[in-house]
């Protein structure tokens, strides 16, 4: 019987040992030689619309008396910025401050506390004006000015749908990322197998800004305006396998 049971042991020892020795060890995965390359697309279009923000600053004693200024002021202008054709709901306040003004005080003895003092309250309204005939830029503006307008924050130049243009620009930029690739490849002696990842990286609208340091001078006759052009920059990265072309 104990010859029996260590004759069983040694068989199944034996066929243990020999499923063990007969496995294959775990494939090693192969690495795949890739070409990792960016492209950049660039697409000019003229703009069809304009962002103008006009308004006025006022300074009184009276903080009710400042605001109560440049009210007066921005409803002289939004009723001649209409009269040049734009819509009520193209209008729109951009910024309204009111913050009060300090005397300035000269360097005092150090024994005395130098503490400001309020003279007066500065009040401020900027209205955003959007305009769609790019012909009225000029009137609009000398309008404004003419009405009382002492501040233009500035002139902004912008697409209604820049849609088919992003697109333009990704399109653009996947072919130069692809002819880059085959640039290299063809001068290494390589092969594009297939694309494995591509990326896009971004697409962002440049837009035209146009700034006028001078208001005085713009309401004695008409101001020129040259809206530019937008420029729609996009980029993508693209990671392709390659191989050897067997030369």
């Amino acid at each position: 019987m104990k010859r029996i049971f260590v004759f069983s042991l040694m068989v199944l020892l034996f066929c243990t040992q020999g499923y063990a020795f007969g496995q294959q060890p775990p494939a090693i995965a192969k690495e795949i030689p890739t070409l990792t390359v960016s492209g950049t697309g660039e697409i000019s279009a003229a703009p069809d619309m304009a962002v103008v923000q006009l308004g006025a600053v006022a300074q009184n004693e009276n903080a009710a008396d400042a605001q109560k200024q440049v009210n007066r002021i921005v409803g002289s202008i939004l009723d001649a910025v209409k009269a040049e054709g734009i819509a009520q709901e193209k209008m729109a306040t951009a910024e309204l401050t009111l913050s009060p003004v300090y005397e300035r005080i000269s360097r005092l003895p150090p024994d005395q506390p130098n503490l400001p003092r309020i003279v007066g309250y500065q009040a401020s309204n900027v209205v955003r004006i959007e305009i769609d005939q790019m012909n009225k830029i000029g009137d609009v503006i000398d309008a404004g000015i003419r009405a009382g307008a002492n501040r233009l924050e500035g002139l902004f130049f912008e697409l209604r749908d820049d849609t088919r243009f992003r697109k333009q620009a990704l399109q653009q930029a996947v072919l130069n990322a692809r002819e880059k690739a085959g640039g290299i490849a063809e001068t290494l002696k390589l092969r594009i197998v297939k694309i494995l990842e591509i990326t896009e990286e971004g697409v962002r609208t440049v837009r035209p800004q146009f700034r006028i340091q001078k208001l005085d001078m713009m309401a004695a006759e008409s101001t020129p305006i040259q809206p530019g052009r937008t420029q729609v920059n996009a980029s993508v990265a693209i990671r392709y396998e390659i191989g050897s072309t067997g030369n």
